[in-house]
């Protein structure tokens, strides 16, 4: 009888190593144990071409070290009330975080050439996957580089000669890059703990037809920025290559164990069948196709302002800050002071912030970038205009529909002529109400 219940256990236990062992793994390129290309054996793979992010591996001996940096931070789960303050740790912020961004486009000729639409809808992306999480972004500044070597910025070549010329301290900015990447690869980022030992190749590089409404079928929705953007601030894949579908995995306890990547948008899929949950496959930290990729969670935003306080405390100490109502300077170090000029009627929109980057600068070859915030203390913003005499593009009008009380809008232009200039953006209220901003610079000819 001995023997039998010990045959059948040992049966058990090679049908256990059969399911879960490597062999049955198929390894896309990258080995090791946060490996970014894994997928289940004939489960729905994506085209073999496709690197949904390359962004570099972790071990566990360095995810150990980093835990017990940022474990101090953390909420504790024995505290009563753990579960009614989930998504904001305690030293964080309460009103979230803005950061600022540096947006370099990097182009060869026509290809890759972004429009400042493209630029606004992958932010409008950017801040509504990250809304629940106590964090926004402002664009304070718009690069153009044509360069047919920095537009496929490799890594450990072009990427760090461009970094090298054109990144904002990354200690206070997100340095966000468009490119056109190699072997179909997506995009990669750099962790927040690498900030201090390599700050010139720190930020977040994507591939140009990833943004929303670019040719890259699937994943053409601003999602990679969105994805590389979470391993910016210190988030892994939700498949950090659990063995077994045990360990830690990605450190979060509200995201279910996952063994491999999701390709596509399947209904779903559950490849730890034995632990709790299915895979999380709407998370923006797996590998599903952009339509499918519509959330983070609680526990994830408490790691991300951990990681905040721990490796990018920059980000805090030089948010942008909203300004009185008649004038304001952004306290971003780099960014130039504006002093604003503003004209409203009763009960009119509040602009917060209104800043020209740079305040100076040559014809043909300077690239003004003007960046508007506003609110309505009591109603909805509905419409805006920007207008820029002497620009390449002259007037701009365009509504703006938010559902929400608050504006973030950029415009940008090149001067052809030189001189003294003022930048005016108007801004109206569902009540026919507007607040009209202005601001000058200069343009000289050299």
């Amino acid at each position: 009888m001995k023997s039998r219940r010990l045959y059948v256990y040992a049966i058990i236990f090679l049908s256990v190593i059969l399911v879960y062992s490597p062999s049955s793994y198929v390894l896309s390129g990258k080995t090791g144990v946060f490996a970014s290309e894994t997928y289940l054996d004939g489960e729905n793979e994506p085209p073999s071409s496709i690197i949904r992010c390359s962004t570099r591996d972790v071990t566990p001996e360095e995810a150990r070290l980093l835990q017990e940096t940022i474990s101090p931070l953390l909420p504790d789960p024995d505290d009563p009330d753990y579960n009614k303050r989930r998504g904001m740790i305690q030293d964080f912020p309460a009103s979230g975080l803005t950061i600022p961004v540096a947006f370099h486009v990097m182009h060869n000729g026509q290809e890759g050439l972004l429009t400042q639409e493209d630029i606004d809808a992958q932010l409008n992306v950017m801040n509504q996957a990250y809304r629940s999480m106590g964090v926004q972004f402002l664009l304070v500044q718009v690069d153009y580089t044509d360069d047919p070597e920095w537009f496929k910025m490799e890594k450990e070549t072009s990427e760090v000669e461009a970094k090298a010329a054109l990144n904002l301290d990354p200690h206070y900015y997100l340095n966000l890059y468009s490119a056109v990447l190699e072997e179909n690869k997506l995009g990669y980022a750099k962790f927040p703990w690498d900030l201090e030992s390599a700050p010139a190749v720190d930020g977040v590089v994507v591939t140009y037809s990833s943004l929303p409404g670019g040719d890259f079928e699937d994943y053409n929705e601003g999602d990679t920025a969105v994805h590389e953007t979470g391993h910016w601030l210190g988030l892994y894949h939700t498949f950090e290559a659990p063995r077994f579908c045990y360990g830690n995995g990605d450190y979060v306890d509200d995201t279910p164990a996952q063994r491999t990547s999701t390709s596509g948008c399947p209904d779903s899929r559950n490849s730890c069948p034995l632990r709790p949950g299915k895979d999380p496959i709407h998370n923006y930290m797996d590998y599903s196709s952009d339509p499918c990729l519509t959330e983070f969670t609680p526990g994830q935003a408490e790691r991300i302002q951990a990681n905040i306080l721990a490796y990018r405390p920059g980000l805090l100490e030089n948010t942008p800050s909203p300004g009185g109502d008649t004038t304001t300077s952004s306290s971003v170090p780099g960014t130039a002071t504006t002093t604003t000029t503003v004209d409203s009627n009763s009960g009119a929109p509040v602009i917060d912030s209104f800043t020209i980057s740079p305040t100076s600068g040559q014809i043909y070859e300077t690239f003004f970038t003007f960046t508007c915030e506003a609110h309505d203390p009591d109603g909805s913003i509905v419409a805006y205009w920007w207008d820029f005499d002497g620009s390449s593009g002259g007037s701009v009008e365009q509504f703006w529909e938010w559902d929400a009380t608050t504006l973030s809008s950029t415009f940008s232009a090149t001067a052809y002529i030189a001189g003294t200039f003022t930048a005016y953006v108007s801004v109206w209220d569902d009540q026919d109400n507007y607040t009209i901003a202005s601001a000058s610079f200069e343009v000289t000819e050299e």
